[in-house]
């Protein structure tokens, strides 16, 4: 099984704004045990009761090679003049899918997906463009942690 690889943005440490993002190859390596708590092997102390919020890594990178992460706000162009802004989730999504008896049927599927502000739908980055998949044309921007005044923006 593939090990899951994330990021941890820590907003408080024993109720004091820390707002600082960590990769889980920090030494020492980050955990998250059970019980929900964040621990550094080497340093657990600092992250004891700790308010954070961890970001998948997805298996995609944006047009610049910057790896994917749940959370982060992308933009990918729809004409010359004009672009959309997406949100990376993880989640449960409803599809109508084939099935081996070629029957269209409902199907939940979790997955990453991208929310868009013009889109009821979750996005699945499937579709060609010119030879290039769309996820080859998105950008990351931001995310949700770090920058939301970005999402805002996305919501208005």
């Amino acid at each position: 099984m593939k090990k899951i690889e994330y990021r941890v943005f820590v907003k408080t440490i024993n109720n004091e704004k820390h707002n600082k993002m960590y990769s889980n190859d920090l030494d020492g390596g980050l955990h998250i045990t059970l019980s929900g708590e964040l621990f550094c092997s080497s340093d657990p102390i600092p992250f004891l009761n700790s308010d954070f919020v961890a970001m998948r890594k997805t298996s995609w990178k944006d047009k610049n090679g910057k790896d994917i992460y749940e959370g982060d706000i992308l933009t990918i162009p729809i004409d010359d003049n004009d672009f959309r802004k997406l949100i990376c989730r993880f989640g449960a999504i409803q599809r109508d899918i084939y099935c081996v008896d070629e029957v269209l049927r409902p199907a939940e599927i979790e997955c990453f997906y991208f929310e868009a502000e013009d889109q009821e739908t979750p996005l699945l980055p499937l579709i060609d463009y010119d030879d290039k998949r769309d996820i080859e044309l998105m950008e990351i921007i931001g995310n949700i942690c770090e920058n939301p005044k970005l999402l805002e923006e996305l919501e208005d």
